[in-house]
């Protein structure tokens, strides 16, 4: 099993050229279970939050991020699962409050994702070969460290 958290992107462009180097790993290393914990697009990247992107947030995610889950798709093994969790920082989905539901099939459809990707709850409790696994894709510690007293 291979997970990665994002943002999966660099402030200084919306390229994905740290997903495009995870697709690459994972295409070489060949895991079973691949998840993605979002944010797939987010909110706050200075290219959005200062509207220097010549593209809609849903458009971001259909023509950036889906051809690389084709592409890591199309080199993982076929029983091999990969795994989307959604963060109340994406830009692109529906509900972006905590907790997450699995967005809805017409939006899954119309954000493009391949009907071979899962999209998982946030939080998400999976049973992976007889093993439970729970995912929670909230940055607990910047909440507990922003309520600390010095």
């Amino acid at each position: 099993m291979s997970i990665a958290a994002g943002p999966f992107t660099l402030s200084d462009n919306l390229e994905y050229d740290t997903l495009r180097e995870l697709v690459s790993k994972f295409t070489r290393d060949k895991p079973d279970v691949v998840v993605l914990m979002g944010p797939f697009v987010p909110e706050s990247h200075p290219h959005i939050k200062d509207g220097l992107s010549d593209l809609a947030p849903d458009d971001i995610f259909k023509y950036k991020v889906v051809p690389l889950l084709e592409s890591l798709r199309e080199g993982l093994h076929s029983h091999a699962r990969i795994a989307l969790i959604p963060s109340a920082e994406d830009f692109c989905l529906p509900l972006a409050c905590y907790p997450q539901p699995v967005p809805d099939k017409m939006s899954q459809i119309f954000l493009g994702v391949p009907q071979s990707v899962e999209f998982w709850p946030n939080p998400a409790k999976v049973v992976i070969n007889g093993t439970s696994f729970v995912f929670n894709n909230v940055d607990s510690l910047l909440h507990v460290g922003s309520e600390e007293i010095a």
